[in-house]
């Protein structure tokens, strides 16, 4: 049986600011987890929340902004946008920002998108339905 640190909790943004960047990994490292986003989900909520108040400009032109993986099961922020033009941080609350551009569109729903990290092309299915700008 796993031992749930103290830590290992819901914060609003106020709270995880706080948190000394040490214990921010520890969490998104041995806590959230890829195959159960609802883990973590209030805490990675409410920085994609601030995420869009402190760049409206992103977020307007974003074709969708959320939490995801990429490499070694690396959390990040990810962001994809229409054009390389749109400029994106590379972190924001001491979490990683992956930058996708779209570079083909397969079908409605289905992109090929440049990520900054993780690679280069991979496909990105939308999730527009359930909108995330």
């Amino acid at each position: 049986m796993r031992k749930t640190m103290s830590h290992f909790r819901d914060y609003s943004f106020s709270e995880w600011q706080q948190l000394p960047y040490e214990l921010k990994r520890d969490i998104w490292n041995h806590h959230w987890d890829k195959y159960d986003p609802q883990i973590g989900k209030p805490t990675k909520d409410a920085i994609l929340t601030q995420f869009r108040v402190t760049y409206p400009k992103i977020t307007e032109a974003a074709l969708e902004i959320g939490f995801g993986y990429f490499g070694w099961d690396v959390g990040c922020i990810y962001v994809v946008v229409p054009d390389s033009s749109i400029r994106v941080p590379e972190h924001f609350a001491s979490i990683f920002v992956n930058k996708g551009v779209i570079h083909q569109k397969i079908d409605d729903e289905t992109f090929l998108v440049n990520w900054r990290y993780g690679g280069s092309k991979a496909r990105f299915k939308s999730g527009l339905s359930t909108s995330t700008r």
